[in-house]
């Protein structure tokens, strides 16, 4: 089971428009995406926290 997969079983994806395609990016290289959070900022809170959690895996 790939991140993609585990992530979408866990009900953290929605819709996507090219399964496969990001199956193949995840699987060969890594891959840089947006978070959408600076974490120098002063507001962010605990609940920032999971993306990147997620993203550790």
């Amino acid at each position: 089971m790939n991140i993609l997969d585990e992530l979408k079983w866990r009900g953290a994806i929605n819709q996507e428009t090219d399964h496969e395609g990001l199956t193949d990016l995840v699987n060969k290289q890594s891959a840089g995406i947006y978070v959408g959070i600076d974490p120098t900022g002063d507001s962010m809170h605990i609940g920032h926290l999971i993306p990147f959690m997620i993203l550790k895996r």
